[in-house]
């Protein structure tokens, strides 16, 4: 074919194609102008209908009411909230006569007290308004109401318990049961927190963990290095939570880093002789009840930073994963890894009850030597870690019992720096509470279970079942407590809830 032939071909076809149009629906340039874009009539204002009302309302989710009223004939095109089209809305009649009123209902999850501007588009351009959302009132009654044990058809235990929720104006509703032998201890939280050896990037970590701690109720106390020498003098039962990077005097970051009055308070570097028990004074606090939380550090023990702002390495760490042996009852090393634990295995139970993210560190504690050298432990993130042609199970973060007390480390910073939800997780770690609980052997595969209600920041009115099963050749005591947690999003304010309920089922 020709290129002359060619071109005369495409020219048939053009017009064509533009006879069909035509016949069918007239002049296709009125086509293309009447399904133009909502957008092309940016600034122009409508005469034919008036924005006359706008609402801010809570059903089972949140939405705007808008109501218009015609002073023409109009047709309802589309709805824009504070510039953005919006697409989850819905009116019983678009087309529209002269006098009609009709109410737009625009699902969107507005925020008590912020300003929106609605634009209602209609066919001859668009009418406005902007407004301010009412406050939301919010309001939460969470209750437990029965609690019964069954058994399955191959032998499991079922304990079930039947709750109530009623809400207003909260997200993201969780609803978490958990089952063992439980023992309630109120410690007192404190976070290491001096401006004097801290980056400003560990001071807002802190900040970060403070604010998520006192959502779920507790009270969390921030204490310089002088108050953090008289809380260690003491040795009295606390939570203690350890940020890194710390910072020394010339304002360096210094990582794997652990304050000279806990640590080493004889001042000659080593670890182990300011113990009793020769491992270090924070083991022999920890037998007595202190729970010990590095989020940050699977090797704390590697520096020690003294008041003057000078940093040692410690004389007494003699390999690379020996935190373990000074802040736990191990003798072998329980921690192994090779630049990180592992690549993740499927997520644990109490992982997705938690609704936990995966924390990544330089060292995981090693399932085989745990069992082999008697450590009570419980985990919340399970890696698998191949060296030298093996597979290794291993965990983290994790908690280790050590005498009354215990150690929790999630990860170490310097191997990801992403912070984001550190301080919501290791808060759910501190509301779980495994230091005060005897746990069922390997309960973090079965001991607790979930449940989820989106919310939109609407109301919600329910009874529910939540059921925990374990298996029956585990369960060696008499008496177990249900812990049942309701945890909410106020997304209003950026912050959570806690409502605790409790229940002893006779096994």
């Amino acid at each position: 074919m020709t290129k002359r032939r060619f071109a005369l071909y495409i020219l048939t076809l053009i017009i064509l194609i533009f006879s069909i149009l035509t016949v069918n629906f007239g002049n296709p340039l009125e086509l293309i102008k009447r399904t133009q874009s909502i957008e092309e009539y940016a600034g122009d204002t409508s005469l034919s209908v008036d924005l006359i009302d706008v609402m801010y309302r809570v059903s089972e989710r949140r939405y705007i009411q808008a109501t218009v009223k015609a002073d023409d004939n109009a047709v309802i095109k589309g709805v824009m909230i504070n510039g953005e089209r919006v697409f989850t809305w819905c009116a019983e009649n678009l087309t529209l006569s002269k006098g009609d009123v009709e109410r737009i209902l625009i699902y969107y999850p507005w925020v008590g007290n912020e300003s929106y501007r609605i634009d209602i588009i209609t066919d001859d351009g668009r009418v406005w308004k902007i407004t301010t959302a009412r406050p939301v009132e919010f309001e939460v009654a969470f209750e437990l109401f029965d609690v019964w044990t069954e058994t399955s058809t191959t032998g499991e235990k079922i304990i079930k318990a039947n709750y109530s929720l009623k809400s207003s104006g909260y997200s993201n509703l969780t609803v978490m049961a958990f089952f063992s032998e439980y023992n309630h201890k109120d410690l007192p939280i404190f976070i290491f927190y001096d401006r004097n050896f801290m980056p400003n990037q560990t001071l807002q970590r802190a900040d970060e963990i403070k604010k998520c701690c006192e959502y779920f109720g507790y009270d969390v106390r921030m204490i310089n290095w002088l108050e953090l020498d008289d809380i260690a003098t003491k040795m009295e039962p606390c939570i203690l939570i350890l940020l890194n990077p710390l910072m020394d005097s010339n304002e360096t970051e210094i990582y794997d880093a652990i304050p000279s009055i806990i640590s080493d308070r004889n001042g000659n570097g080593l670890l182990k002789d300011d113990s009793d028990y020769k491992r270090s004074y924070l083991y022999d606090w920890m037998m007595k009840g202190m729970i010990f939380i590095t989020p940050d550090s699977t090797q704390p023990n590697w520096r020690i930073l003294y008041e003057d702002g000078n940093v040692v390495e410690t004389r007494d760490k003699l390999a690379w994963n020996d935190a373990a042996n000074m802040f736990t009852d191990a003798d072998k090393a329980i921690q192994i890894g090779r630049g990180s634990a592992g690549t993740s295995r499927p997520k644990l139970n109490i992982e997705k009850t938690l609704g936990l993210k995966t924390w990544r560190g330089k060292w995981g504690f090693w399932e085989d030597r745990l069992r082999s050298e008697g450590i009570e432990y419980y985990p919340y993130g399970s890696f698998l870690l191949t060296l030298g042609g093996k597979d290794y199970i291993t965990y983290l973060p994790a908690f280790i019992r050590v005498g009354e007390g215990g150690w929790v480390t999630m990860r170490d910073i310097n191997l990801s720096k992403d912070v984001s939800g550190e301080a919501i997780d290791l808060a759910k770690i501190i509301l779980h509470e495994p230091w005060n609980t005897n746990w069922i052997r390997e309960g973090w595969n079965y001991d607790s279970a979930r449940k989820f209600y989106k919310g939109m920041g609407g109301k919600i009115e329910l009874n529910d079942t939540i059921s925990v099963i374990i298996p029956s050749n585990v369960l060696t005591a008499k008496t177990y407590t249900l812990r049942v947690y309701l945890t909410a999003y106020n997304e209003d304010k950026g912050e959570y809830i806690a409502v605790k309920r409790y229940k002893e089922v006779e096994i």
